[in-house]
């Protein structure tokens, strides 16, 4: 199923960009031993964000499940970890969290708009 494309697609799929820049940019920052792992994380939400770019329209659920996963791994940064002891890469992952979420509901309503101009 594909939509027509439309400028109003380019601003989340700019976010979704965005999210994978920051990506990279903790992923040299952090010392973890999980490259692999992380490179695929990019992987997906960069060819995510391409999809989102030519206007796929079953993206946005994907982007939704994901959003999921970012909140509850983001309460369970705060809660594993210790919450007073803040460090860059947990600030860079809590942006990456807000800027996911806001991409998907962007994509959520320009559908909501696109049905509700449809309807008059």
């Amino acid at each position: 199923m594909r939509i027509q494309s439309n400028i109003k697609y380019s601003k989340p799929s700019m976010l979704i960009f965005g999210t994978v820049i920051l990506m990279i940019i903790n992923m040299f920052i952090s010392n973890t031993n999980n490259f692999y792992i992380e490179l695929m994380n990019i992987l997906i939400l960069g060819i995510m964000g391409m999809l989102v770019r030519l206007g796929f329209n079953w993206t946005k659920y994907l982007l939704l499940i994901m959003s999921l996963l970012y909140i509850t791994e983001t309460y369970a940064l705060f809660i594993i970890s210790n919450p007073t002891k803040i460090q860059i890469n947990n600030i860079l992952f809590i942006i990456q969290t807000v800027v996911i979420i806001w991409s998907t509901v962007i994509l959520f309503r320009i559908q909501k708009s696109k049905k509700s101009l449809q309807t008059v």
